[in-house]
């Protein structure tokens, strides 16, 4: 006997089967905020996963000495350093601003920004395009 399908969609998407593999999303991008650390500093972690770069872990904390600087627009801005560990290993030291009041940090050498706020475990990735 011919199946019966409400629409093409109910064709495509394995609606009827009970494989619900295909139908799952996988996360390729989380970020955390750590209020107190062991140093007792605040921290970022994070992770993004691509096919081009594959896995890239971050650590992000603010640097020695730094200070609050106000910006004309009235955010408050701290200079912190992240520290990108790649799939082979390898290490990269850079810098980047980290907006107080939304706790988010954004790094122009990379082009990435990291916000703990967003739904679902937070966001790593590309800002702008």
């Amino acid at each position: 006997m011919a199946q019966q399908y409400n629409n093409k969609r109910d064709k495509y998407t394995n609606r009827d089967n009970s494989n619900q593999q295909a139908n799952k999303t996988v996360k390729h991008t989380g970020c955390k905020y750590h209020a107190q650390t062991k140093n007792g500093e605040p921290c970022l972690t994070a992770w993004n996963y691509s096919r081009r770069n594959g896995m890239r872990k971050f650590i992000c904390a603010p640097t020695k000495g730094t200070s609050d600087h106000e910006s004309k627009t009235g955010k408050v801005w701290q200079n912190w350093m992240i520290k990108m560990t790649l799939s082979d290993g390898t290490t990269h030291l850079m810098s980047g601003l980290f907006d107080t009041s939304s706790r988010k940090l954004s790094c122009s050498q990379l082009g990435m920004t990291f916000n703990p706020n967003a739904p679902n475990g937070g966001y790593c990735g590309q800002f702008g395009k």
